[in-house]
């Protein structure tokens, strides 16, 4: 029985929000370039992850995303998805999510 390893998560400081980029969700020895998106499996425990809809590099009211959400590379690659930690906290690991891509 093998398992796939995972990505290393980014690391960021405590209080700076991070904008994702592909290459945070991929699997050695797999070609990123053959998926098209993703859906998250589970939602973070801790902070916010958010698509900034409005492009104001701030967390609105209705952009959070979580279980069962759909993201695409295109939104990933225009720097869309993006994680605000919750103020004054920090933690190795902060907090994590689960995710399956597909076309």
């Amino acid at each position: 029985l093998a398992f796939p390893v995972v990505p290393p998560a980014p690391t960021m400081n405590e209080d700076v929000s991070y904008s994702f980029i592909v290459e945070d969700f991929a699997f050695p020895n797999v070609t990123i370039n053959l998926f098209e998106k993703f859906k998250l499996i589970t939602s973070v425990d801790k902070g916010v992850l958010y698509f900034d809809i409005n492009e104001n590099n701030s967390y609105d009211d209705g952009e959070e995303i979580g279980a069962d959400d759909e993201v695409t590379r295109t939104q990933i690659d225009s720097g869309l998805l993006i994680f605000k930690p919750g103020d004054d906290e920090n933690g190795s690991p902060y907090t994590n999510f689960q995710f399956d891509w597909h076309n």
